[in-house]
């Protein structure tokens, strides 16, 4: 019995995997879907949302979770603010950024997270072929966008970013970041509010 609970749970996790990514496109339906992100990138002027982060870590029993708040303006203004469990702020203002109460190790990972966001947000780098390999998955409600940075700096932390966006609001719903220690953080966006 209990090898028979263990290959369901097996078949069960294959199949929430692959219909995660959905159906690759290529071709003309890759650059249909690529236009149709950037031109909606390039028209936001400003974004609000509150926040949700998990970390999985091999080295933790439990994920961690913390929430906080986003804001951004066009072009290249972000305020990142962790509310919950302690308070600390990541500010992207064009080429400078500015950590408030964080420690050294977070600051190793949030200043080029910070960036790599606000690049994502206003669409000017996120599918750079200098910056970034990049594949598009079609899950039908939404557009998966799998980036893996052809970036030394970037490699020695992240292999791999996934940006989940609703295809109806053009918003990115979901962010998940694969570390090259294993360990990853899903990052998802709540009461999200577009201008």
């Amino acid at each position: 019995m209990k090898r028979l609970s263990t290959l369901i749970s097996i078949l069960l996790l294959g199949i929430g995997l692959h219909a995660q990514q959905g159906r690759e496109l290529t071709g003309s339906a890759r650059e249909e879907a690529m236009q149709t992100i950037l031109t909606a990138t390039q028209q936001v002027k400003s974004i609000q949302c509150d926040f949700r982060q998990t970390k999985s870590s091999a080295m933790l029993t439990t994920p961690t979770e913390a929430r906080g708040t986003m804001h951004y303006e066009a072009p290249d203004k972000l305020r990142w603010t962790y509310t919950e469990p302690t308070q600390y702020a990541l500010e992207v203002d064009g080429e400078s950024v500015a950590l408030t109460g964080v420690n050294g190790k977070a600051n190793r990972l949030m200043k080029p997270l910070g960036k790599l966001i606000l690049t994502c947000i206003n669409g000017s780098q996120l599918f750079d072929e200098r910056i970034f390999q990049s594949q598009i998955f079609d899950n039908g409600a939404t557009y998966e966008i799998l980036l893996t940075s052809k970036r030394k700096d970037m490699q020695r932390i992240f292999t791999g970013i996934l940006f989940v966006i609703d295809k109806k609001s053009l918003t990115v719903q979901r962010i998940r970041l694969d570390e090259k220690s294993g360990d990853n953080t899903l990052i998802q966006f709540q009461n999200i509010q577009v201008k």
